[in-house]
């Protein structure tokens, strides 16, 4: 997934007016973040973890969406607009129980200089 977003990255630094970034896959949210989760990546059971346990777990795993946006502001300069389309449950596989799940969500805080962003689920939705 890295190697990808520094592809896209490098692609739309200086020739186009806008860019549209796309993920289709399984996504999770924890602390206010948004990790978007790639392909073959081994579920675990992280019930027992607390917030900041699992959050490190993601950070290692998983791309923090806030950073992805971070990146492309900074080769857009914040200057050229961005869409974004995250085609992604917001809670998955990660959570052994649904109490689990309703009780570590929190919305993302979103950085919405310059662009636009289109979730298929609300905050905490398969």
């Amino acid at each position: 997934m890295i190697e990808a977003l520094e592809r896209f990255r490098d692609s739309v630094r200086d020739n186009t007016d806008a860019a549209l970034f796309s993920f289709v896959g399984h996504a999770t949210e924890i602390n206010g973040k948004l990790f978007l989760i790639p392909a073959g990546l081994r579920q675990k059971d992280t019930s027992v973890m607390s917030d900041d346990d699992l959050e490190r777990h993601l950070r290692r795993h998983a791309l923090p969406f806030g950073e992805i946006q971070a990146i492309l502001r900074q080769v857009r300069k914040g200057q050229k607009p961005t869409v974004f389309v995250l085609d992604c449950c917001r809670s998955n596989g990660f959570y052994s129980t649904r109490a689990a799940v309703e009780e570590r969500m929190a919305a993302p805080s979103l950085d919405l200089i310059n662009s636009c962003i289109i979730f298929s689920t609300q905050s905490g939705q398969v």
